[in-house]
């Protein structure tokens, strides 16, 4: 199995993946994406045996243990139980949509992008920091870490990338206001080289973020503690 995991760009993946095709010519090879936005349907057009094709999404830090499993449109049915009982069998587990099912976004990244969106929205219109953002979340979800963070740590770029893909294929997301927090994005952090952890600073600053850190390495300790005690 070959798995790309390479930036948000369609013509980059479909590029490797026909290279990957010849050079991993047998039939029982399975291809896989780990794209965040982008559907193998449109990537299996690159291939000459796209029933080898799926996306396979998995998500960070790795101790996440869930993996999307969705077709390309052509993928062989016999793929996806051998797929998951594969990845059960080394602690991952897997959600398949529903064959005949593609959803822009898979299931989490749908839910996550409107997050995304509207924490981008609050943030470009001054209505709040990411710190209080965060700390609202966390609070009311009992979530470790909350949106700002989160795109941090998945690189603003690729975010940008991302939601740059959902405006082409939704149109309506304009009708929403969804290019003005882009554009807020792009002018005061992607053309300041402030991308999140990559960088060093993103939403927050590196300072911020080891003092975050801290408080999660604090919060897990915690955790363990009580656990045992239990």
């Amino acid at each position: 199995m070959a798995i790309d995991c390479l930036p948000e760009s369609l013509e980059l993946k479909m590029t490797v993946l026909s290279q990957l095709e010849r050079l991993l010519p047998d039939p029982n090879c399975i291809l896989a994406s780990n794209s965040s936005s982008l559907q193998t349907s449109e990537m299996a057009p690159a291939l000459r045996h796209p029933e080898r094709l799926l996306n396979t999404h998995y998500f960070i830090p790795p101790r996440n243990r869930m993996v999307e499993l969705m077709s390309s449109s052509h993928t062989h049915a016999a793929i996806f139980p051998f797929l998951a009982d594969q990845m059960r069998g080394v602690g991952l587990t897997p959600l398949v949509v529903p064959a005949g099912v593609l959803s822009q976004g898979f299931i989490f990244n749908r839910i996550w992008a409107a997050c995304k969106r509207e924490t981008l929205g609050v943030l470009s219109e001054g209505v709040a920091q990411p710190a209080d953002i965060d700390a609202l979340f966390r609070d009311f979800f009992h979530a470790e870490k909350g949106p700002c963070e989160r795109m941090d740590e998945i690189g603003l770029d690729t975010i940008a990338k991302i939601e740059a893909h959902y405006l082409e294929l939704r149109p309506d997301l304009r009708d929403m206001g969804i290019q003005e927090p882009l554009d807020w994005l792009r002018i005061y952090y992607l053309e300041q080289h402030r991308l999140g952890e990559k960088s060093g600073d993103g939403l927050f600053t590196k300072e911020e973020r080891e003092e975050l850190n801290e408080r999660h390495r604090m919060l897990r300790h915690r955790v363990v503690e009580e656990t045992t005690d239990a």
